[in-house]
C-alpha cells in the first residue's frame, strides 16, 4: 500500500531567490588596533629643559617697549602650566609645542599673568583603517579677551567689554551716532541676556565699531564648541568666552599694519583650523635673527 504525501502551502523557493541569498556579505570595516601609541609620556622636565634653552630665542621676538622679559615669561609660562586646571595634560604635550606657544605669546607682547593668554591642551589625531585615533598632546596659545584688549590699546585703540544681565537696560543708537546706554545693576547672578564691546580709537574717541552678542548666540556657539571651557558647568568661565568671542569679532576692525594685530589675527587663525603653530613660531624667530645679524 502506497501512503500519499502530506499536502503542503510553504511555496517553492525559485533560482533566482536562491541566487540573490548567496551573495556575498561586504565585510565590516577593520577596528583601530587599540593600542595604536605608546602610553603617555609625563615631558614636564623635558618642557621646562627645552623652555629655558631657548629663553634668548624668546627674547628676539619680544616687540620693543613692551615691558616683558623672555626669563620672566618662561618663569610665567612654568608656574601658568602648574596651576593650570590642565596641568596634568599639558605635562603630556610635546615640548617643541609648548616653546612655539610660548614664543608666539612673547611675539605678541603679552605674558601668562591676569589673564591675558593661556595654554591649553590638545590632542591630536590620525586616521588609522578609516577611524580617527589620538595620536599626541599638543599645547596651544590661547590669548585670553584681556590679551586682545591689551594689544589694542598698545596701538591705538580702546576696546570696552560688557556683560548685560536680567533686569538691566540697554539701549543702542547705530548708525552715525554708534552710542550705547546701558543702566546696569549688582546682580550678577541673574540670567546673562547678552554681551558687547565697543571699540573705539584712542586719540579722537571716534567709535569704530560695536559688537554685541545675544543669549540664543550664546548658547548655539557653547553646544557647538570644542574647548571644554565652554562647555564648563561654571558660569563664570562661559561668560568669559563670550565676552573673547565678542572682542575677537571687534578685534578684526582694527587696521592690520601692525605686525602684533596681524599674529594675533594669524594666531587664532591656527586655533580654529587646528593648524599646529610651529611655523609661525619659527618664521618669527627667523626673521628676527636675520634683522639681527
Amino acid at each position: 500500500m502506497v501512503t500519499p504525501c502530506p499536502q503542503t502551502t510553504a511555496r517553492p523557493r525559485t533560482a533566482a531567490r536562491r541566487a540573490a541569498n548567496a551573495q556575498p556579505v561586504a565585510a565590516p570595516a577593520p577596528l583601530p588596533p587599540t593600542n595604536p601609541k605608546a602610553p603617555p609620556v609625563n615631558n614636564w622636565q623635558e618642557i621646562r629643559n627645552k623652555l629655558k634653552e631657548y629663553t634668548a630665542k624668546i627674547a628676539l621676538v619680544i616687540p620693543k617697549g613692551v615691558p616683558i622679559t623672555a626669563e620672566g615669561l618662561v618663569q610665567n609660562a612654568i608656574q601658568a602650566i602648574e596651576m593650570s586646571r590642565s596641568s596634568s595634560q599639558l605635562k603630556l604635550c610635546t615640548p617643541s609645542s609648548v616653546l612655539y606657544s610660548v614664543i608666539a605669546c612673547a611675539a605678541a607682547g603679552l605674558d601668562f599673568i591676569n589673564d591675558l593668554a593661556f595654554l591649553t591642551p590638545f590632542e591630536r589625531s590620525r586616521t588609522i583603517n578609516g577611524h580617527k585615533v589620538p595620536d599626541v598632546m599638543e599645547c596651544r596659545f590661547m590669548p585670553g579677551y584681556k590679551g586682545f584688549i591689551n594689544v589694542a590699546a598698545r596701538h591705538g585703540y580702546l576696546m570696552d567689554v560688557q556683560v548685560v544681565y536680567a533686569g538691566e537696560q540697554v539701549t543702542m543708537r547705530l548708525g552715525t551716532d554708534n552710542i550705547i546706554e546701558h543702566i546696569g545693576g549688582f546682580d550678577t547672578t541673574s540670567e546673562v541676556l547678552g554681551c558687547y564691546v565697543v571699540l573705539r580709537e584712542k586719540e579722537s574717541h571716534r567709535v569704530r565699531k560695536i559688537e554685541r552678542m545675544g543669549k540664543a548666540e550664546i548658547d548655539a556657539i557653547a553646544a557647538g564648541a570644542q574647548s571644554p571651557v565652554w562647555r564648563s558647568k561654571r558660569p563664570s568661565d562661559r561668560i568669559e568666552m563670550a565676552k573673547k568671542t565678542v572682542v575677537r569679532r571687534a578685534f578684526k576692525w582694527i587696521d592690520k599694519d601692525v605686525a602684533e594685530i596681524r599674529l594675533i589675527n594669524e594666531i587664532e587663525r591656527c586655533n580654529e583650523s587646528g593648524d599646529s603653530m610651529a611655523e609661525v613660531a619659527k618664521k618669527l624667530v627667523e626673521s628676527k635673527t636675520q634683522a639681527t645679524t
